[in-house]
């Protein structure tokens, strides 16, 4: 019987669960994080927040999010701890993702929007820089690039763009403003798109 048991325990030792600790806690009360991987509420990945409890029988923990004040049940698996990342992963991010002198030219120029998120390899190099903690000691900086790069994985954000764009460039603003105000008004995930960016202060004239 005693053989059974050890085998047991060394076998969930081999995946990572051993029985001692498999419902310790990773995160503490009141320590920051970044969410990720969530498929049900993939709005919140990518987004700062901060760990409130922990419920040892469901090994799920209690977090708050900065950004719109929302708390929800998270497995420790797609919660990761947020601070400054070494220089060492940046440099190691920055010389593997093609997009990042791109990256780099858009924050000097002060010219980084969701817009620029159409650009699929911008969109894994931020979505990297989130997760290591690249913004972290700017959490408000942070939450506006986390919700610009999610916006880039909805429903007719290719579309949105190009509205967008249509009205940053059109020689007559009114027309503009009446034709993507039609067209955003019929079509539901283009609105959930346009109505998130207004309550980030966008105006877009509709």
């Amino acid at each position: 019987m005693a053989d059974e048991t050890a085998a047991a325990e060394a076998q969930q030792v081999e995946v990572g669960q051993s029985p001692a600790t498999s419902s310790a806690p990773a995160f503490q009360e009141g320590e920051k994080i970044v969410a990720h991987g969530l498929v049900g509420a993939r709005q919140l990945n990518h987004l700062p927040g901060r760990i409130l409890s922990f419920d040892e029988s469901k090994e799920r923990y209690g977090v708050f999010f900065f950004h719109d004040g929302s708390k929800k049940s998270l497995k420790g698996e797609n919660l990761r701890k947020l601070q400054a990342p070494e220089e060492k992963e940046l440099r190691e991010i920055f010389s593997t993702e093609v997009a990042s002198q791109k990256f780099k030219k858009l924050i000097e120029e002060r010219d980084f929007g969701f817009v620029e998120f159409e650009d699929e390899n911008l969109q894994r190099l931020v979505g990297k820089l989130l997760l290591a903690g690249y913004w972290a000691e700017n959490v408000a900086v942070m939450q506006d690039v986390a919700e610009d790069l999610n916006l880039s994985f909805m429903p007719k954000f290719a579309r949105a763009v190009e509205l967008v764009r249509m009205l940053e460039t059109s020689e007559s603003m009114s027309d503009a403003i009446a034709q993507a105000g039609e067209e955003v008004s019929q079509d539901s995930d283009l609105k959930a798109i346009f109505d998130m960016l207004k309550r980030r202060g966008h105006d877009f004239g509709f």
